[in-house]
Parts: C-alpha cells; structure tokens; sequence
C-alpha cells in the first residue's frame, strides 16, 4: 500500500509515542486536527495501524522478577572432581537461580 508523506510521517510520530495527543501530533506532522484525526481513522480502517501498545520498565515495578534465560554451558570437568567445582562455582553468582547436570551436547544448564 502506498501512502503519503503525511501518513507516513503520522506514523512514525504514533511508532514513537502512541500516546501522543491528537493536537500534538498534528503539530508535528503539520497537518491540522482534523486532517491528523482523518489520516489516523484511514490508516486504522485500513489495518495498517493495528493496535496501540505500551512499553513497560519492568525493573522500577518491584517484586517483579524480569527476564528468566536457561544457557547451556559446555565445560571441561577437573580430574578428580568432576563438573561439582565449576557448577557450585557458577551457582555462587546471584543471578543463577540452578544449575542442572546434563548429558549430550552441554554439560550443564544454567
């Protein structure tokens, strides 16, 4: 679909900030109200805008525990003790919640 300079420009503004207010974005895009309003019921009628969406900083919500990652981890064990000394090792970084044997390809999973 092509659209005009106007659409695309509103567009960017909304990716930005979908929050921005009507007059504000009108300001930016240099169009009036109107016209904004106009653009954006289109591009919504359309499907081109799908949905509004929020970005959350989840680290200023307390209690919330963020991003969990398994990482696979292939290691050469020490003759005498094994994988034990490099997973407790690992384990002691506040992050790592287990460390879990494996067989196959890794070692442990993290």
């Amino acid at each position: 679909m092509k659209l005009t300079e106007k659409e695309t420009e509103i567009l960017e503004i909304l990716d930005e900030n979908s929050r921005a207010d009507l007059n504000t974005i009108a300001k930016m895009a240099g169009v009036t109200t109107e016209e904004a309003e106009a653009i954006i019921q289109k591009l919504e009628d359309q499907k081109v805008i799908i949905d509004y969406s929020t970005m959350i900083d989840w680290r200023k919500v307390d209690g919330h525990e963020g991003v969990t990652a398994m990482i696979d981890v292939k290691v050469t064990p020490k003759r005498g003790v094994g994988f034990d000394e490099i997973a407790e090792r690992i384990y002691r970084f506040q992050e790592v919640e287990s460390v879990y044997l494996m067989s196959g390809v890794y070692d442990l999973s993290v």
